[in-house]
């Protein structure tokens, strides 16, 4: 049950399609429940050419530092991703990167968690790095809420494609029921959406992050909205951004429900945003709002610092016969808001 690719001719100097055979056969030798790959630590790309899959198994994909142990796509086409699970999964001590970074939009992911089919699953991604994919880290648990779990911690990622909009994020995960993400650096690199861009997840939290370059119009640093306009009737208990530093992004940090959805809870804290071009749309540096019949309980914003912001801080609107119960807004400095607007937003 732990097995390494380099007994099946995994190499450095290896060709990516002998590499592709190696890792595919050193999967196919584990047990049918599962178990753990070792990724040799050569300091040297290890070339592929398609995506990496894991089947129906349990697996834990472990290298030894991700400047030492580091898998290389040389693909360049439609959902060409670099590690694939459909099972509870575990990535430590890795990079995973594509060989040129990509300047046309595949769809293509670092990682890929896509609405498995068993309930309960589970996911940790430790101590990892991409660079030059659409999408980095990826997960959706369906509407079934299949991932109970997911932590994402010490990460560095870097997305690619064209200066456009189109969906592509940095951390892109959705409908989990308890999602941590920590000690983070992203660069959205001026393409794609929203560098973290998050949907229905029931419990979260963000911390300790450094955020650049989502700049493309319409672009959100952080992004953490209900699971789809119109029907949905989820209930969401806590949603927390902390210790989180943004510069140079189109927009801040958005924050939106649905439907009938209740949010207990949303605490921002401890943030500052800086250089935010906004739009008249969505005016705040952070923004909370409700649409349909939604309610937010709580929203409690504490320790903000904003600087260079086109239009206005803190922005909270609600569609009619929507709600926010209760907003505090406290221990914030502001400086030089309004700037795309000739100074007319508070």
């Amino acid at each position: 049950g732990v097995v390494s690719p380099g007994w099946f001719g995994f190499s450095s100097g290896g060709t990516a399609a002998t590499n592709q055979d190696a890792y595919q056969a050193c999967v196919a030798s584990l047990p049918s429940t599962g178990g753990v790959i070792i990724i040799p630590p050569t300091g040297t790309a290890h070339q592929v050419d398609d995506s990496l899959t894991h089947g129906s198994r349990y697996v834990s994909v472990i290298g030894a530092h991700p400047d030492l142990s580091i898998i290389e796509t040389t693909a360049a086409a439609s959902l060409k991703h670099g590690l694939i699970f459909s099972k509870s999964y575990s990535v430590k001590n890795l990079t995973v990167k594509t060989s040129s970074a990509l300047t046309v939009n595949y769809s293509m992911k670092a990682i890929n968690f896509d609405s498995p089919a068993t309930a309960s699953q589970h996911f940790v991604v430790d101590n990892f790095k991409s660079t030059g994919f659409n999408i980095g880290i990826y997960a959706d648990g369906s509407s079934s809420y299949n991932i109970d779990r997911g932590s994402v911690h010490n990460t560095s990622v870097q997305v690619a494609g064209p200066a456009s909009s189109y969906v592509g994020s940095c951390l892109n995960m959705n409908r989990i029921t308890q999602l941590d993400i920590d000690l983070f650096t992203v660069n959205q690199n001026a393409c794609g959406d929203h560098a973290v861009y998050l949907f229905g997840c029931k419990n979260l939290k963000i911390h300790k992050g450094k955020i650049r370059g989502a700049s493309t119009s319409q672009s959100q640093a952080i992004k953490i909205v209900g699971n789809g306009a119109g029907g949905s009737s989820a209930v969401y208990e806590n949603w927390t951004v902390e210790d989180v530093d943004t510069d140079t992004c189109f927009n801040g940090v958005l924050v939106s429900t649905f439907g009938t959805e209740v949010l207990k809870n949303v605490r921002i804290t401890t943030v500052s945003l800086k250089n935010i071009t906004g739009e008249a749309g969505i005016p705040g540096a952070i923004t909370v709002t409700t649409s349909g019949t939604s309610r937010i309980r709580n929203v409690a914003i504490d320790k903000s610092h904003m600087e260079n912001l086109g239009y206005r801080g803190l922005h909270v609107s609600m569609a009619s016969g929507a709600f926010v119960d209760q907003i505090s807004w406290t221990n914030s400095t502001a400086y030089n808001w309004s700037t795309a607007s000739s100074g007319t937003y508070s």
